[in-house]
């Protein structure tokens, strides 16, 4: 779930800004002024923060102080205000992306103002850069030079720039720090706009955030938002039409009538007094603004002595309901006025009936996504488009109502009932599994040889966890391709591009990959993949061309990302790296541990690696899914073991830690849960001695040392400890 967005704004020191009833449908095809550039779906919100910097440069430079202030704290009950350190009974918020834009006129015929410093000294030579911005837009988009507002000088270009900031903001007790003054440097000639010199607006710092509070998984204070960005550069000035943006990506819109629960927030780029021009959101009502783009600071945080020329403000108003689009129209009312929009950013309340972060329109009615082509104005440009599964054909539709499974099962009371079937009043949980395999390697003694072995998920293991979580009314949905079809909790097969169930040969990923030259480095030589957590599980994810020299080497793409907002991913894989020096980058054993897996906090991946774990094989063991199914366990897990390690890393990415709202102790006695290490892989043991997969209800009371005896069994605690088979 990523983004950013742009769009156009005209305004100096009188701005109207219109919102009409909008004739929208449910996908966008205009000629834009902007392109759909990343929408994020968080119980949370989006902030900004800007400062000006034209005219102020110093030696070529400029450099301004961003304070971000908008990224909360709470306890899931009011927001608390976020100074750096959470108070007592409180959590920060969740920074989930972090941008910075910036827009310079220039003169040279590339883009050249992409180098700058974030909360970093330049050191004299101004060569210790550590951000590059990555241009956005056009790079012949005109310029706006004077004074007076007009484009001027021919050969000049307002040309935009993002850079992602994440990886640049400081850590504090495992949490990303948004919030504070933040310092800016970027090229800036420190002129006053005669056409031959870099002169640099301004720059926004925009962060995506989500609340969660563990132990309230409803929280009414935070719903849950689309955040969707729309990014370039498109100027609007003398002799020039207006600029139009149509804005969709959120899809299903919760709409309250005169509640202006929706926020649009453009980032323009030359706003001064004294000129005017007209901004139309064509939504539900009619609302009049003035002065917007002004550029004086009085529209947007800027830091004390801003010189102006930049503006990020932010406008409430109503959506229509049931429509996922709207549009705006950018337009001068003067022969003077000259704005380049840089990015424009939405945010607005979206509908999830059963609070399973996937929006009632997807459940009923499937959801449709296709990338933007091109830039804005020129030929052959194609805006992204969104909606609903229009056919059964849509190669951009994710189908949800076609991924249940269709099996009758017998429910508690003795009735017949279809339980997977998706419902939006009912909890809904995606995951897409593809594996690696290998082939049969020959080992040196004492090392037993390793046999050809696919790391497919068992299904009586995906059974086991499908079940515990049906018994809290949640139903998981597998995509592993086109096997165990027909069978409960099972996703059709559909053929569908990137689609579950792709097989990754561990053979193509060993290092060095070959038709690499010279080959890379490699922290390990295996007969064996070992994937690095999370570098190389994002590429075989996605996809990259690895080069080296003058070849390259194509690592194809095993997942759609139209699912990145539905489906969790998962990579059944062979080994994980690790651990490595903090210093050096090199690794701490000569070969990879025997890790069972990694999986992201509140996210969306895991993968999990049992390549490591031998077993003794019963003689005839399937270890082909073809026929099939497997029930060979060398290299690859029990049923239990899958059962447990599978469920422990998805219950990573629904934000639960190895000791409940705690990340230590990683083996908790009382905390019957297979995050706990203890029961991870061992499982619980229920009142039958049957082995069991689940998560803690959060019964058990703290262990007093004093009380604990070997002759009493938890006597301090409110139910007896669970054990495991092996009585550990």
């Amino acid at each position: 779930m990523i983004g950013n967005l742009f769009s156009l704004r005209l305004l100096r020191s009188v701005v109207f800004l219109s919102l009409g009833l909008a004739l929208c449908v449910q996908r966008g095809y205009a000629q834009d002024a902007l392109s759909f550039s990343k929408n994020w779906f968080v119980t949370g919100d989006v902030a900004f923060a800007s400062v000006s910097l034209r005219s102020s440069g110093t030696n070529g430079y400029a450099t301004g102080v961003i304070n971000m202030q908008g990224v909360p704290c709470s306890n899931g009950v009011t927001p608390v205000s976020n100074t750096g350190t959470c108070p007592p009974g409180t959590v920060p918020a969740h920074i989930v992306a972090a941008y910075l834009y910036w827009e310079t006129e220039e003169t040279s015929p590339a883009p050249a103002a992409m180098n700058g410093w974030f909360d970093l000294t330049p050191n004299p030579q101004y060569t210790n850069f550590n951000i590059v911005g990555k241009p956005i837009g056009r790079s012949d988009n005109p310029a706006c030079w004077s004074s007076g507002g007009t484009t001027g000088n021919p050969n000049g270009a307002g040309r935009a720039y993002r850079v992602d900031l994440r990886k640049f903001l400081q850590v504090q007790n495992n949490t990303l720090l948004a919030n504070g003054q933040h310092t800016v440097t970027l090229i800036e000639s420190g002129g006053n706009g005669n056409g031959n010199t870099f002169l640099t607006n301004g720059a926004t710092m925009v962060v995506v955030w989500r609340m969660v509070v563990p132990g309230q998984p409803s929280l009414p204070l935070f719903p849950f938002r689309s955040i969707v960005a729309y990014e370039g550069a498109a100027t609007v000035g003398k002799n020039q039409p207006p600029l139009s943006q149509a804005i969709g990506g959120y899809y299903d819109p919760l709409v309250a009538a005169n509640a202006s629960q929706t926020k649009l927030t453009p980032i323009v780029g030359n706003g001064q007094p004294g000129f005017t021009s007209t901004l139309t959101i064509n939504a539900a009502s009619t609302i009049l603004q003035d002065n917007k783009f002004r550029g004086d600071g009085t529209t947007a945080p800027f830091a004390p002595g801003a010189q102006g020329r930049w503006d990020s403000p932010t406008f409430n108003f109503d959506l229509v309901d049931n429509v996922g689009t709207y549009s705006t129209t950018l337009s001068s009312n003067d022969n003077q006025t000259c704005l380049t929009l840089i990015s424009m950013w939405t945010s607005t309340p979206v509908k999830d009936s059963d609070n399973d972060a996937l929006l009632d329109a997807w459940e009923t009615g499937g959801m449709h996504f296709s990338r933007p082509a091109g830039y804005p104005g020129q030929p052959g440009f194609a805006q992204a488009t969104f909606g609903g599964c229009t056919s059964s054909t849509d190669t951009d539709c994710v189908n949800l109502p076609a991924m249940w499974d269709n099996v009758t099962v017998i429910d508690q009371n003795g009735n017949p009932t279809t339980p997977n079937t998706v419902n939006p009043n009912r909890r809904d949980i995606f995951i897409e599994f593809d594996w690696m395999h290998n082939i049969a390697i020959s080992q040196t003694p004492p090392t037993p040889n390793d046999p050809e072995h696919w790391h497919i998920p068992k299904y009586a293991a995906l059974k086991m966890i499908g079940d515990r979580f049906r018994t809290q009314n949640i139903e998981l949905h597998f995509d592993v391709g086109n096997n165990y079809q027909g069978q409960p909790y099972i996703v059709p097969f559909q053929n569908v591009q990137h689609g579950g169930g792709e097989v990754i040969e561990e053979q193509s990923i060993l290092c060095p990959i070959a038709g690499l030259t010279p080959p890379p480095p490699c922290a390990y030589t295996e007969t064996y993949s070992v994937v690095d957590w999370k570098s190389a599980f994002v590429t075989l994810k996605n996809g990259a061309t690895l080069t080296s020299g003058n070849t390259s080497v194509i690592i194809p793409r095993h997942f759609n990302y139209n699912r990145k907002d539905i489906f969790h991913y998962s990579i059944m894989g062979h080994a994980v790296a690790g651990l490595f020096d903090s210093v050096s980058g090199e690794p701490l054993t000569t070969h990879p541990l025997s890790r069972s897996g990694f999986g992201d906090g509140w996210g969306g991946d895991f993968l999990v690696t049992l390549g490591l774990w031998r077993f003794d094989d019963p003689a005839g063991c399937t270890a082909n899914p073809n026929p099939g199914p497997v029930t060979c366990a060398d290299e690859t897990g029990t049923v239990n073991v899958q059962a447990g390690v599978i469920m422990h890393e998805l219950g990573h990415n629904l934000g639960l830690l190895h000791a409940g709202v705690l990340s230590r102790p990683n083996c908790q006695p009382n905390y019957p849960s297979v995050m706990s290490y203890m029961y991870s892989t061992r499982l619980l043991t229920d009142a039958k001695g049957d082995l069991q997969v689940d998560y803690s209800y959060g019964l058990l009371n703290h262990l007093n040392e004093n009380l604990l005896t070997e002759n009493v069994n938890g006597t301090n605690l409110s139910c007896p400890i669970l054990r495991t088979h092996d009585g550990l």
